[in-house]
């Protein structure tokens, strides 16, 4: 398409009228979270990352991502380089994207790029309360406290104690 480049604000279309709660955009996508708990994306899509249920090149306007695996009302919504985290309401935990780094499922699957969001279980049984995407990595905070990295850690950015490539679901310890 055509790219056009302004120096003015834009009003944002969504085809029907919604109130935004919350903006998270990393490198060439962008989700909106609305006050009713649904997640709307924008921008890049190749590799699945706005979780609408394709992989096409990019949307140009704001699209509801699918529900048909992981159904909201969510929470929270954080972006990676080419991945999505969705929080739910009731703390269970959704992604969608690219998995090379095992950042959206935390663990090893045989389909690397997801295009809907799919539920993650971290093996914890206490409730996910916050949420955080790094550009190849993944981070969830449990309600008892305990802290998960997952994803790339080739500069230490998982704080797992060691340099990895690829990560599975591992504890971080915050020294005290």
């Amino acid at each position: 398409g055509n790219v056009q480049l302004t120096t003015n604000f834009t009003i944002i279309q969504f085809g029907k009228e919604v109130s935004i709660k919350e903006i998270h955009s990393r490198g060439e996508s962008t989700s909106f979270l609305t006050v009713n708990g649904d997640i709307y994306s924008t921008g890049k899509n190749e590799l699945g990352q706005l979780g609408i249920g394709n992989k096409t090149e990019s949307i140009m306007t704001p699209k509801q991502i699918s529900k048909e695996y992981c159904q909201g009302p969510f929470s929270k919504v954080r972006r990676g380089e080419s991945h999505m985290m969705a929080l739910k309401s009731n703390g269970d935990l959704c992604a969608c994207g690219s998995n090379y780094y095992y950042q959206v499922y935390g663990r090893n699957e045989d389909e690397v790029d997801v295009s809907e969001l799919q539920p993650v279980i971290t093996g914890i049984e206490s409730k996910i309360i916050d949420i955080q995407a790094g550009e190849f990595s993944s981070y969830v905070l449990h309600e008892n406290g305990e802290l998960l990295g997952y994803g790339t850690g080739w500069d230490g950015q998982l704080g797992i104690g060691t340099l990895v490539q690829k990560s599975k679901f591992k504890k971080i310890d915050i020294p005290t």
